[in-house]
């Protein structure tokens, strides 16, 4: 699952800061054009400077990685600064493998992005840096606005089962190729399906394309290979399609009609008249200090929403299941999405009917859904209907050519 990160980085930040020291004459660098060439409103440039060579040499060495350069940019909206550092490589294979360097010991490895051949990284100590650069990566269109990418994984269809045990029988999946005790003894817990859904759109208006096929089976259980192609847009709207259904109905993890869950809805929407500011009140109300932080000792939970919100903690998943349960309780149709930001790792988030098309929420960070968001299943009653039963492998457009 997505996990936040705070924490200063290490080596890299304290060569930066070197560098900037005795670094005479700050210059705009043209490795960041969207920053430079094309200026976003709100956003000013405060400083950039160039990263010594000798320093780029160190660097290079240590990650056994051709780098070109490193500039590094300092932003700010409304005085809030973020630093963005941009390494610059020969080539889009390269730069993958700087990506993989940076990404080593970061627990939110969206703090580092690619866009061909040049590796943005950005310095987040604080939550609050870790939104701006959500923000400034969005903004300034460092991600793409729109990516396809080739998927490949094997499944385990599910129609319901414990939840709290998902994760656990994932990563016990992902430790044996080969069937034991333990693998056996957590598939009891979850029932068995005889086919896989999976989702008829990416993230937006193009539609994905699927082939499953049958593999040996796993602890007993039915065993997919899924592979498809999959596009995703930045804020994507998604098309209504025939199989959208029971959108604002109650389910067993979405109690959207137990009268605490009524009452709690309405005080959260009560000054909200359209549908989008009942969706912003109620992501306002899970960050707020009533609502919920992320954390808690099982990764990859599912709590259920009351305890949810009774504990004030949780992961994705509950996240995504308290706002469903709130948007459902204030008759907005929502539903749930499983898939995998590219980068990272598996993730459950939601969307939200507004206008006649799904709209993407994340809840859990707050961020706004990406291009690197892809998504692979809909929930409409809250039952998950996969185990994955290896990492997905998500290969973007731009680098089908890569050797």
């Amino acid at each position: 699952m997505v996990l936040r990160w705070f924490a200063a980085d290490k080596l890299l930040a304290l060569i930066l800061l070197f560098a900037f020291a005795f670094t005479s004459l700050p210059r705009v660098m043209a490795q960041l054009p969207a920053i430079v060439s094309r200026p976003v409103e709100g956003w000013k440039v405060d400083k950039t400077w160039s990263m010594p060579p000798a320093q780029v040499d160190q660097i290079s060495r240590k990650w056994q990685v051709k780098i070109l350069s490193v500039e590094n940019t300092v932003v700010s909206i409304a005085e809030k600064p973020i630093q963005i550092n941009t390494i610059v490589c020969p080539d889009r294979a390269t730069a993958e493998q700087a990506v993989a360097e940076l990404r080593k010991g970061k627990p939110n490895p969206r703090m580092v992005c690619r866009s061909g051949s040049h590796v943005y990284e950005f310095v987040a100590r604080t939550s609050r840096d870790a939104k701006l650069a959500m923000m400034a990566r969005e903004q300034f269109r460092i991600s793409p606005a729109e990516a396809t990418y080739k998927v490949k994984f094997n499944a385990i269809p599910i129609a319901g089962g414990e939840w709290m045990r998902a994760n656990e029988f994932f990563n016990e999946l992902l430790r044996n190729e080969q069937d034991t005790q333990r693998l056996r003894d957590l598939a009891t817990s979850f029932e068995p399906a005889d086919s896989l859904s999976l989702r008829k759109y990416g993230q937006g208006d193009q539609l994905s394309r699927w082939t499953i096929k049958d593999v040996a089976p796993r602890a007993g259980m039915k065993c997919v290979e899924v592979s498809g192609t999959v596009t995703s847009q930045r804020n994507g709207k998604t098309p209504q399609s025939d199989e959208d259904s029971v959108q604002v109905l109650p389910a067993t993890a979405w109690p959207s009609d137990d009268p605490e869950i009524q009452v709690l809805a309405k005080r959260i929407t009560t000054a909200a008249t359209t549908t989008q500011a009942k969706v912003n009140a109620i992501v306002r109300w899970i960050h707020s200090s009533e609502g919920i932080r992320f954390g808690g000792n099982v990764t990859g939970s599912r709590y259920g929403t009351k305890q949810v919100i009774e504990q004030h903690y949780g992961h994705c998943w509950d996240f995504a299941d308290v706002f469903i349960t709130l948007c459902r309780a204030s008759e907005l149709p929502s539903r749930q999405v499983f898939g995998w930001i590219d980068g990272s790792e598996g993730h459950v988030w939601a969307e939200v009917l507004v206008d006649g098309v799904w709209h993407s929420v994340d809840p859990t960070e707050n961020f706004p859904c990406g291009s690197d968001y892809v998504p692979l299943a809909t929930s409409n009653d809250g039952v998950m209907p996969m185990i994955y039963a290896s990492r997905p492998i998500l290969i973007r457009s731009d680098d089908a050519d890569r050797p």
